[in-house]
């Protein structure tokens, strides 16, 4: 799914694992996504499927997928015809699909991965309707593979355990296309941007303001895959638009800190390196919002303030993630972290009028614990 990179890109040891196996394998995709899986796999037969075109405008989930809900259900309905087309033409056996749920057929074994099984919407009285669209959905499928530990809450927190939403669930365990060895530092901070825009290049326009200012080395990757460029913003600050799997490997391990978005393909690639994370929320992405995993001497922030300014070298040895998984992350109405927090609904009863649900914003921030 063209829904950033991370889609994509933890769909990349899959793909490899299917080809060591003997399979056959074509690719589907549009947008960004797809050059990257071009860029990766040059051997392999591409396809574009319709794009989602979805862009966040606002810091309101609601909001910003509400009007294009026609588009993405039209796109739905067009990739899989389109989906069907290929399957007949090519003899498909089995389709795996990332958060595509139209990309399904009944003459083809068909599995779904996704992480996000039980949406976190405000308000039941959109949470539960969307909730049922939701496993309506994931009924088309043969499968439901789940890109974490079956051990709650692991990662993805309640997005992923609870109530069974399929009756063919397996837990993949966490998929990352990065591996963690020894390298000497080449750079003090590697940012890496995804996401949808115009949020993505917000994001990059701020930290790059930021990083020019600062004595540290830095590395920026775009997270753009359309053309292959690379040059220096600063004496300090290099810039290059995508890296193949290896070559980001490469730069994550040489780097002291890694700045990135909380998309849950960046946390399962920077829990498989043990690096110190500094996340970046997804703004107007509030199911997301709920599970930053954070590791000891890790930060996040918000869009609004100085970033960059809350970075601080770390060793070697205070980098690697606990072994043991994290305790199920609770809200707290303080600020732990750097940044203000996000906004989130919280019904509210008003006691002279209790037969009416009353909606204010609250700032929240996250923590989490880990036992022992």
């Amino acid at each position: 799914m063209n829904w950033g990179l991370g889609h994509a890109t933890r769909c990349i040891p899959l793909i490899r694992e299917l080809e060591c196996l003997g399979a056959q394998v074509f690719l589907a995709s549009d947008g960004v996504a797809l050059h990257l899986l071009r860029a990766e796999f040059p051997h392999l037969t591409a396809f574009e499927l319709p794009s989602y075109r979805i862009r966040y405008q606002t810091t309101n989930m609601i909001r910003n997928i509400g009007p294009q809900l026609p588009r993405i259900l039209w796109a739905v309905r067009r990739e899989q015809w389109e989906t069907a087309r290929l399957v007949l033409a090519h003899g498909i056996q089995g389709v795996l699909s990332d958060n595509r749920y139209g990309c399904f057929s009944r003459r083809a074994h068909c599995v779904l991965l996704s992480h996000q099984l039980h949406l976190r919407i405000p308000g039941i009285g959109l949470s539960w309707p969307a909730n049922g669209v939701l496993r309506l959905a994931l009924s088309k499928f043969d499968a439901l593979w789940v890109p974490d530990v079956a051990e709650a809450p692991g990662l993805s927190g309640q997005l992923s355990h609870g109530a069974p939403v399929h009756p063919v669930t397996h837990y993949a365990g966490i998929l990352t296309r990065m591996r963690a060895y020894e390298c000497e530092p080449g750079y003090d901070v590697a940012v890496v941007l995804s996401g949808p825009e115009p949020q993505r290049s917000i994001l990059e326009q701020r930290l790059l303001e930021q990083a020019i200012s600062m004595p540290h080395k830095f590395i920026f990757v775009q997270g753009q895959t359309q053309a292959k460029k690379h040059y220096y913003a600063a004496d300090n600050v290099e810039v290059v638009s995508y890296l193949t799997s290896r070559d980001l490997n490469d730069v994550l391990m040489a780097s002291k800190v890694v700045v990135s978005r909380s998309g849950y393909s960046s946390v399962m690639d920077l829990a498989g390196l043990g690096k110190r994370p500094s996340l970046s929320r997804h703004r107007g992405k509030r199911n997301r919002n709920t599970w930053p995993t954070f590791w000891p001497g890790s930060s996040c922030s918000s869009l609004s303030g100085r970033m960059l300014s809350i970075w601080m070298p770390v060793s070697a040895s205070s980098a690697a993630p606990p072994a043991c998984a994290p305790a199920p992350i609770r809200p707290m109405h303080s600020n732990h972290c750097s940044g203000r927090g996000w906004t989130a609904w919280r019904p509210l009863r008003n006691k002279r009028h209790d037969a009416r649900g009353r909606f204010t914003l609250i700032p929240y921030s996250w923590r989490v614990r880990y036992p022992g």
